[in-house]
């Protein structure tokens, strides 16, 4: 994989698993659980979601979501990271399942995205884009990192 600058990265390893079963043989400093999601932030790219998306397909994506997200708590370290992100922006789908999380798992706490990202896509500690504001994809992201 050439990186920027040219370079060969080494440290990245990728795999083809089902998320929600996973165990890795070495725990990683951070896991990205790009979660398989609704899609609704990316409209004007895809029109057809909208003919291919119901409601009631929500439910069944946020089970997913949480039982992904459940997994990666299982192995990650203290100190360790758990980057969580959509390419929605149903609440449900996004900060709702942030803040069910964190009550179901105390051990971890929410990273504010402010730190790392400029202030017009940060919104309540979360990284969060709508078509019509930032004339992008509306996305959503998280950084949750286990105390201790």
């Amino acid at each position: 994989m050439k990186g920027l600058t040219g370079s060969v990265l080494r440290s990245i390893e990728t795999l083809t698993e089902d998320a929600r079963t996973f165990k890795p043989l070495m725990v990683p400093d951070i896991t990205f659980a790009d979660v398989p999601c609704s899609g609704l932030g990316t409209l004007s790219r895809k029109p057809d979601i909208k003919w291919k998306k119901e409601v009631e397909d929500i439910p069944a994506l946020v089970t997913l979501q949480r039982e992904i997200l459940e997994n990666a708590a299982s192995f990650t370290r203290p100190g360790g990271v758990i980057v969580y992100s959509t390419c929605t922006i149903e609440p449900d789908e996004n900060y709702e399942n942030i803040e069910w999380f964190l009550e179901e798992y105390p051990e971890f706490e929410l990273d504010r995205a402010e730190k790392y990202l400029h202030k017009d896509v940060c919104q309540d500690g979360y990284m969060i884009t709508f078509p019509h504001i930032h004339n992008c994809s509306g996305a959503f992201a998280a950084r949750l990192v286990k105390k201790g």
